[in-house]
């Protein structure tokens, strides 16, 4: 804040007072205040002032008192709001302690009396029936305690994060009014000084005077906060008798009889209930057939995992094991009892990982050695310089980076080998918001919704939009696309996006970059909420201003190596620095970046209490796990294949047609451009179409009449065809490329993605050659053969929407084989124009070059124009043109038109299948 501005006027009026009153000897010098001294010097008891400086004195206190009245009246909402929220956390606390003794009292199991208990009317059924249904409803009354109180903690962890927010904006009023203060302090004593200068040099006695005339005044002003103090901190919840059951919710150790059948699912009508997002209703089921035991996937959740494999069917042996979601069940050793344990805290521990990858011939470390322990319900920020490898350990715990050497567990599991089975659990919120720009946000939230959660799950049953949304503060940006909004609300919305699935490690890249101080402290106090609901969460950032809100700091050193891993506070004393700058520029010394076993502080951190204890961690995990079972069948993805298929269609649809995400959003302008872009590939078939009958001429394709315009024609229509086709998909992967590696990490499989976007765009071409054939056949006379005994002009689009077809596949391809847009643009043009040459009309390809003939028999344009040509009967309706050349291809029979049409099919094939394999071997490629 600048200093009060003292401008040359006020200068000047200060100067000529001091000398006005110094000449007329102001202040008055007198008996008996000065009485001759000793040495006969006067002297004055007391202090003295001036008219002049008690005005000056009083303008000060009148500024400050205005000053003060003017930020009490700014923050008197903020106060009263505070208030307000401290009182209702008090009370969403209570409702929070009750809705826990409920829950203690819903969760204690049934007594015998109770389970056989019988209701009116049930005097008739037999005792296993009674049984069932006290246990359903048992396990019902608990589901719903256990709904309140997730209800309530929500409520209470928003109030929480409202509060820290209102009490840091007072603060920060507060510290503007302390500042403002302390500038018209400085402000009124410059004036004072000024004035008291020249008053003592005009004064007869000035040196006596200066030395009786106060120069404290005016006072700074004391405590100016509201009740007299700092706003206090948000109170702490009153102690629960019971803590707050997170997944999983059964007790450790609970056993189940197994009977013939047991299902297990999160339907309280299950025999075993479970709980989790990605658990289905009916999950899987436990037989018994004579004296085996198998267990079966009913394929409609996440998976039941051996030895982190996904089951189908398998045996159960007495003792073996298998796991579902976050729980673990075991057979017992005579095979009539299943128990039901949980997997474990949150954890991620990491031993002495280390990781390197080859740039040529060339070995860049990617994580030397690291070692630390990250506890669930805490919030890691790992700091360091740009290249020093912060995000390499992300890419490790996702399977995206090969590991040489370490260990690296989570929920007491081995990353490495039960990925499959851990990857539901893990969330990642990348530096760039992967976002479908064009969708709203409750579009977006709710296609990866329903992408995510299980398939037999009702939506009613499972809808966590509106939870998520309110802990973000984003439900006032549920209807408006995602491209409208800011660079908060967009990373808030990144965040909603893995949170709707509930992972339990939250992994985030520079979640704070490129927003302003205001909102990245928004998100780091977000992330300190999601924390506190059984997630461990992790952030990598440069940034310092806000670390004191994470509670450990974990700093690396270029290639991987750790430093420094404890609470924030001892972080610069211990690495021996005053400031975060003098960190991070020790960091990138070029000398300690050549080898870094032989940093003393890479030494120290591998020999002190944070990798010590990862080691004892690491080893006591290793003792203790239990091997599991190969399962005999492995889950196959047809059944993912099938739930996503028919929603990434849908997606897709409202991606081609942006209208259709428009019908919500207020925004008249919004609307009409979205409006204008779904129905841009129609309007430009037509145009196409128009521009190639207005460069046709009057006999089109024959009429019935000899003409030489007939394989002009063909060949402008085929090329409209092809690069209406390849314009609607060759920049569409490669655009989506971030996102598609986002939800390729969610599960989403690269099949589902290009087969959905190709039947969308299948329909969109079948419309837009439609209309092209229209348009072309009203304006210029369209053929008057056919071959199949379909009507001419119908066969003709059949012709052409073949065409269009491998054209658009071919686009699948390109844009998935390119790593840029203007690689595929380039790659693009080269195609069309390769069309264009070797269609067949341009050049004779039957008795050319092998070489060229072979080249052509690539392109969708050689086989969709001889289709074509067959069609129209090229060689009765242009025999003598000189620009047609006898071609094998173009007879008019049906055997030669069905080989056309084959190809061209085939060639869709190929591309289709050719794109998926491409796509899928980018999307596993390691970073």
């Amino acid at each position: 804040m600048d200093a009060v501005w003292y401008g040359p006027f006020a200068r000047l009026a200060d100067w000529f007072q001091g000398l006005r009153d110094g000449r007329q000897g102001i202040p008055l010098v007198v008996e008996p205040a000065a009485t001759p001294s000793r040495g006969g010097e006067v002297t004055i008891s007391g202090l003295v002032s001036t008219p002049h400086r008690e005005v000056l004195i009083r303008r000060a206190h009148e500024a400050f008192g205005l000053e003060h009245l003017r930020h009490e009246a700014a923050w008197a909402d903020d106060v009263t709001r505070l208030a307000r929220q401290m009182a209702q956390r008090e009370q969403a606390a209570l409702v929070l302690t009750t809705a826990n003794h409920r829950l203690a009292e819903a969760s204690t199991a049934l007594s015998e009396s109770e389970l056989v208990a019988r209701r009116p009317g049930e005097d008739s059924r037999g005792e296993p029936l009674i049984v069932l249904r006290r246990s359903r409803e048992h396990a019902r009354r608990r589901l719903a305690a256990e709904r309140t109180v997730e209800s309530a903690q929500t409520a209470v962890d928003r109030l929480d994060v409202e509060i820290i927010a209102g009490r840091e904006s007072i603060d920060r009023r507060l510290t503007v009014l302390e500042t403002r203060l302390r500038r018209i302090h400085e402000h009124s004593h410059r004036r004072l000084a000024a004035y008291r200068r020249r008053l003592v040099r005009s004064h007869r006695h000035g040196p006596l005077v200066s030395r009786a005339m106060d120069v404290l005044n005016p006072l700074m002003p004391g405590t100016v906060r509201p009740f007299g103090q700092r706003v206090p901190d948000v109170p702490t919840p009153p102690p629960t008798p019971t803590p707050v059951p997170s997944t999983p919710v059964l007790p450790d150790g609970e056993v189940f009889e197994l009977r013939d059948s047991l299902l297990i699912g999160s339907s309280p009508d299950a025999d075993i209930f479970i709980k989790g997002y990605r658990v289905a209703e009916r999950h899987a089921v436990v037989e018994r057939r004579g004296g085996h035991v198998t267990l079966k996937d009913l394929g409609h959740g996440d998976g039941t995992y051996q030895s982190g494999r996904p089951v189908l069917r398998t045996q159960l042996e007495p003792e073996s094991s298998f796991d579902i979601a976050d729980y673990r069940f075991v057979l017992s050793k005579d095979s009539r009892t299943i128990s039901c344990t949980s997997l474990g805290a949150c954890d991620l521990v990491v031993h002495l990982l280390s990781a390197e990858s080859r740039a040529g011939k060339k070995i860049e470390p990617r994580l030397t050695r690291m070692s630390f322990v990250q506890r669930e319900q805490k919030v890691l920020a790992i700091l360091g310089p740009s290249g020093a490898g912060k995000s390499s350990l992300f890419a490790a715990v996702l399977g995206e980076l090969e590991t040489s050497s370490g260990d690296l567990y989570f929920r007491g599991l081995d990353v490495r080998t039960h990925l499959d089975q851990l990857r539901p659990s893990l969330g990642v919120v990348p530096q760039e918001d992967s976002l479908h720009r064009a969708l709203t946000v409750r579009q977006l939230l709710g296609f990866a919704d329903r992408l995510r959660r299980p398939s037999d799950r009702a939506p009613s049953r499972a809808d966590p939009i509106a939870g998520v949304c309110e802990d973000l503060d984003i439900t006032r940006c549920l209807d408006k696309p995602v491209e409208k909004l800011s660079g908060g609300q967009r990373k808030r919305v990144s965040i909603a996006l893995e949170l709707l699935a509930k992972p339990t490690l939250l992994m985030l890249d520079e979640p704070t970059s490129g927003l302003d101080p205001g909102m990245d402290r928004d998100v780091m106090m977000v992330l300190r909420a999601v924390a506190q609901r059984d997630c461990t969460v992790i952030v990598v950032t440069h940034a310092t201003e806000h670390l004191h809100l994470a509670d450990q700091v974990l700093v690396v050193a270029p290639g991987g190596c750790p430093v420094y891993c404890g609470p924030q506070p001892d972080l610069l004393p211990t690495l021996g620095f005053e400031t975060y700058a003098d960190l991070m520029k020790s960091l990138q010394k070029p000398d300690e970046t050549a080898e870094k076993k032989s940093d003393p502080r890479v030494e120290e951190y591998a020999n002190g209490e944070a990798a010590r204890t990862a080691g004892q961690l690491a080893e006591r995990i290793a003792n203790t796990s239990v091997s599991q079972d190969i399962p005999e069948r492995s889950r196959s993805a047809r059944t993912a294949f099938l739930h996503q298929l028919p929603i990434l269609v849908a997606r897709q649809v409202t991606l081609v047609l942006p209208v259709l995400s428009a019908r919500h959003v207020k925004d008249d302008g919004h609307v009409r451009k979205a409006a204008l872009s779904s129905a841009m590939p129609f309007v430009i078939a037509c145009m196409s179409a128009i521009l190639a009958a207005a460069v046709t001429g009057e006999a089109g394709l024959g009429g019935g009449t000899v003409s030489t315009a007939g394989p002009t024609a063909l060949s402008i229509l085929i090329t409209l065809s092809v690069l209406t086709g390849q314009a609607l998909t060759y920049s569409n992967l490669v655009e989506e490329r971030p996102v598609l590696v986002r939800e390729h990490r969610t599960g989403m499989l690269t099949t589902s993605v290009v087969l959905a976007k190709w039947l969308v765009f299948t329909v969109v071409v079948l419309v837009q050659t439609a209309l092209a054939t229209l348009t072309f056949v009203l304006i210029r006379p369209g053929p008057v053969y056919a071959v199949t005994g379909l009507a001419p002009d119908v066969e003709l689009f059949v012709d052409l929407s073949c065409t269009s077809v491998a054209a658009m596949s071919m686009g699948l391809l390109i844009s998935a084989a390119c790593r840029q847009l203007k690689e595929a643009v380039t790659v693009t043009s080269l195609m069309v124009i390769a069309q264009v040459a070797l269609n067949g009309v341009t050049t004779s390809l039957s008795s050319g070059s092998w070489i060229v003939g072979a080249l052509a028999g690539l392109l969708p344009a050689r086989w969709g124009l001889a289709a074509a040509a067959s069609t129209v009967d090229i060689g009765v309706i242009a025999p003598r043109s000189p620009t047609t050349h006898p071609d094998d291809l173009w007879w008019h029979t049906t055997r030669h038109w069905l080989l056309d049409v084959g190809v061209v099919g085939l060639l869709s094939v190929a591309f289709v299948g050719l794109a998926i394999v491409v796509l899928n071997r980018r999307l596993h490629a390691t970073r």
